[in-house]
């Protein structure tokens, strides 16, 4: 039944149309006398308004879609400073404990210590610029240390040998540390004091064993020249 009816009701509609269009062409020209629009302009003007209605309805979801987007990009963004800000807590933790290590470890003087912290606060990627510098200069600080302590361990035992070759050696290794600035100003006048103290005595012993030699030997005229020799130091 319901399938007899739809199919009437499309056979009325196809018997109507001349009717229809006869009526449209009636109501155009009626429009037409009155300075109205015709049947062309208006189905340009309903083309026009069907397509003004979807591009407003696209404009409405486009809208829906950008507030979308901002709310998601807001969340995100709220999300990814709190994960820094959990990051840089515990980055900051552990560049405490690394740098407390390392001071621990300059207190310590325990060389190879020393140097294993400072090699591990470097390589690590939680200290801050500053907090690298500070390893950096402490480690060179001490570095040169070691090298002064050895430097001067050294020029001492050369001197305490008391002999030509230890002043000598004593002097090449002063010459050497003045020039690469390897000991302070102060060291390098206290040991050239000390060099010049030491080849002094080497000099007047070794003028006693001469001096002696001549005497047990009787030569007389060597002992004069080494009693002049004195004299005139």
């Amino acid at each position: 039944d319901a399938g007899e009816t739809l199919q009437k009701t499309q056979l009325d509609k196809v018997e109507r149309r001349g009717q229809t269009e006869a009526e449209l062409k009636e109501a155009e020209a009626i429009s037409a006398k009155a300075g109205g629009r015709t049947a062309a302009e208006l189905e340009e003007a309903e083309g026009f308004r069907k397509l003004y209605t979807i591009m407003d309805e696209r404009v409405v979801v486009l809208q829906k879609m950008w507030r979308g987007y901002r709310v998601r990009l807001a969340r995100w963004r709220e999300e990814k400073r709190k994960r820094d800000a959990v990051e840089a807590a515990a980055r900051a933790e552990r560049a405490g404990k690394l740098i407390t290590a390392f001071n621990e470890a300059l207190a310590s003087k325990d060389k190879d210590k020393i140097r294993i912290t400072a090699q591990t606060c470097l390589d690590d990627s939680s200290l801050q610029a500053a907090q690298s510098q500070y390893v950096s200069v402490m480690l060179q600080r001490f570095e040169r240390q070691q090298q002064e302590a050895k430097y001067k361990a050294t020029l001492t035992e050369a001197l305490q040998a008391g002999t030509r070759d230890g002043v000598r050696k004593a002097s090449e290794l002063l010459l050497q540390a003045e020039r690469a600035s390897l000991l302070s100003p102060e060291d390098i006048k206290r040991f050239k004091a000390d060099v010049t103290e030491a080849a002094g005595e080497i000099q007047r012993a070794e003028s006693e064993r001469e001096l002696i030699t001549c005497v047990r030997e009787g030569n007389v005229a060597e002992l004069t020249e080494l009693l002049r020799r004195a004299k005139a130091d």
